[in-house]
């Protein structure tokens, strides 16, 4: 079952009046993939003007790639300044051929640099669906009441530009689906108009959207107006990611009753540290990046309210079945939050290490509760990469980032703690786990 991040790109358009058109903004946002777990996307910014010394129509403007968080665009570097001359603005349709043509080899900068980026897992394309029977409604899609609407789900639109107002959001051009992290974010094309394409161009089109290159350089749309991208995390979504885990927790449990051998039951539970690890990791971790940091935080819901660090991971641990009370555990100073995992840790003190990178080779593969001088958050150890998955302090959000290049990593001393057989045993059998607190002489 994927889950959904949805979003809406949304082009406002009108032919009604080709001279006032002249000074059309764009603001393209295309997804190529993620990092870290993190969207990226690529941002075409801009204008055109007529020229009219040359009685030609000309876009100028920058293409820039970066992270998508809490609805808004954060830069990672700018790839190219863009200047395309089109032709006279009688000419509006090859205009926007010529337009797309020349906007491809942009975007073919924008996908080879994020290749570059460490880590870097390109989007994949899944489907296009182009509103044949020009109507307002396409698969479950519709615009009413300057809303758009999908199910139970609503939008408000609001223009970025005088020129347009959201009444003209009425008319769905298109649908493009991608499959980013095993989330499927879906492109929505909305005009006040929907163009009239030639059995041909519809076919090139279906064709381009095989491959990510093509998917991200042709566009149906009109040549002129102005983008917007919703990304939305539905809330249900998340309660439907903790139940299942809930009823994975009790499917293992069933197993686990079945096994006669101990040698066996180690052997499963080796393979439940494996599954909740995984899980943990994947269904439940990535609704939380984006969501805001703050020292007395403690929202249940990702990406609404603030989160401190030791909330963000009694919080995860709770919703992936443990039996925890998740305010105790998060009001421990780090070692006991790390102890409460697993007696089983591995302590450093950093002036035993010359590097940073020392320290870390010491970490066998799994995923650790690691704890710091003031600070907590899990540590994944995988063949020989170490990632730090945290609430931030310094950046304001939950985010996974290299340990080794993070500034909130840096500490005197390290616990670890690692998700073990112990821990695994409580989960399935859902046992209430004793929050470790210091003793008064400590």
């Amino acid at each position: 079952m994927f889950k959904f991040i949805v979003v809406f790109l949304i082009f406002l358009s009108g032919y009604q009046n080709i001279h006032a058109c002249f000074h059309a903004k764009q603001n393209r946002l295309l997804p190529l993939g993620s990092v870290n777990n993190e969207i990226v996307i690529s941002r075409v910014d801009i204008d055109r003007y007529y020229d009219n010394e040359n009685d030609v129509l000309q876009w100028k403007g920058v293409i820039d790639i970066g992270y998508w968080r809490n609805n808004k665009f954060e830069i990672i570097k700018k790839i190219d300044t863009i200047k395309i001359k089109t032709n006279h603005y009688s000419k509006i349709v090859s205009e926007n051929i010529t337009l797309t043509k020349e906007l491809q080899k942009y975007y073919k900068k924008s996908l080879d640099e994020a290749n570059k980026i460490d880590d870097f897992k390109p989007a994949k394309v899944l489907k296009y669906i182009f509103n044949k029977k020009r109507s307002k409604k396409l698969n479950g899609f519709f615009v009413k009441n300057e809303t758009l609407n999908i199910g139970k789900r609503k939008i408000i639109l609001e223009p970025s530009i005088k020129m347009a107002t959201k009444a003209d959001l009425t008319k769905i051009i298109d649908l493009r689906y991608f499959l980013i992290d095993n989330k499927k974010v879906i492109v929505v094309n909305l005009s006040n108009n929907i163009l009239e394409l030639t059995k041909d161009t519809l076919k090139k089109s279906e064709a381009n959207f095989k491959s990510l290159e093509t998917a991200l350089s042709y566009f149906n749309i009109p040549s002129h107006g102005v983008n917007q991208m919703y990304i939305i995390l539905e809330e249900k979504n998340y309660n439907k990611s903790k139940t299942k885990m809930i009823n994975l927790r009790k499917k293992l449990y069933r197993k686990y009753r079945k096994i006669k051998k101990m040698g066996e039951k180690e052997k499963f539970l080796d393979s439940v540290v494996e599954i909740f690890s995984n899980n943990l990791l994947n269904e439940i971790i990535p609704y939380w990046y984006g969501t805001k940091y703050d020292f007395n935080g403690h929202t249940e819901i990702p990406n609404k309210g603030v989160i401190a660090c030791g909330y963000f991971v009694s919080t995860t641990l709770k919703d992936m079945g443990l039996n925890i009370n998740r305010y105790k555990l998060a009001q421990q100073n780090p070692e006991y939050e790390v102890r409460t995992i697993s007696e089983n840790i591995l302590s450093f003190k950093m002036d035993d290490f010359i590097k940073i990178s020392e320290l870390l080779n010491k970490i066998p593969d799994g995923l650790y509760y690691v704890g710091l001088d003031t600070h907590v958050g899990y540590l994944y150890s995988n063949n020989k990469k170490y990632y730090f998955i945290h609430s931030n302090n310094l950046e304001d959000r939950v985010m996974r980032e290299d340990a080794e290049k993070s500034e909130a990593f840096i500490s005197d001393i390290y616990y670890f703690s690692k998700i073990d057989r112990n821990l695994m045993l409580n989960w399935i059998k859902n046992k209430k786990i004793k929050v470790k607190i210091p003793t008064p002489s400590e």
